[in-house]
């Protein structure tokens, strides 16, 4: 699981796709977003941004990298505290 802050006047070129996104941490000018997995892709970051609500998990997305404020590699446990849990096989 990725941490990822973004600015948040990215949120209005998104339009009504940014209800669907799980947000954290939310600041006068950057917000926190969950992602699944993530690749850098010069000049997007294409992430799996975790979705609100039952269905599909995730929402594919590609996400400008000069909005990027910061990206953190969260631990499972970390995960966990905010309520997400690994698969398992």
């Amino acid at each position: 699981m990725v941490v990822i802050f973004v600015q948040k006047a990215w949120l209005e070129t998104i339009g009504d796709m940014a209800g669907e996104l799980i947000i954290r941490s939310e600041t006068a000018n950057a917000i926190a977003l969950f992602a699944g997995r993530v690749k850098i892709n010069y000049p997007f970051v294409e992430a799996e941004l975790v979705r609100k609500g039952e269905g599909k998990a995730f929402i594919p997305s590609h996400i400008p990298s000069a909005v990027i404020t910061e990206m953190f590699d969260m631990t499972e446990s970390e995960a966990e505290c905010f309520g997400f849990h690994p698969r398992r096989s």
